[in-house]
């Protein structure tokens, strides 16, 4: 199959599935390893971040991908975005008060 010919709302879903979120932090590591940091950086942080909001979609066994994009992330050599979502980013989730 094609990819070019896949219905309108066969491309809807894939834009909202965990595995495309997966690709984009996989293309975000393959960019870094090129050295163009400024296009990693945005692949890698919705990557990992879309991926966990979607990870009650994840299968069973599949949840070191969650994992694994956090790990390339760590090796942005400098964070370039905004101040106060990298400040956000570092300090990870937090529990509900």
């Amino acid at each position: 199959m094609r990819t070019g010919h896949l219905q309108p709302q066969s491309r809807a879903w894939f834009a909202d599935d965990w595995s495309t979120f997966h690709c984009k932090s996989m293309l975000g590591e393959a960019l870094l390893g090129q050295q163009r940091l400024v296009e990693a950086e945005p692949q890698l942080l919705d990557g990992h971040r879309r991926m966990q909001e979607h990870e009650a979609n994840v299968p069973t066994g599949a949840g070191i991908h969650i994992r694994d994009a956090l790990e390339r992330l760590v090796r942005l050599p400098t964070p370039k975005g905004d101040a106060t979502a990298v400040a956000a980013w570092h300090r990870g989730p937090r529990a509900p008060h």
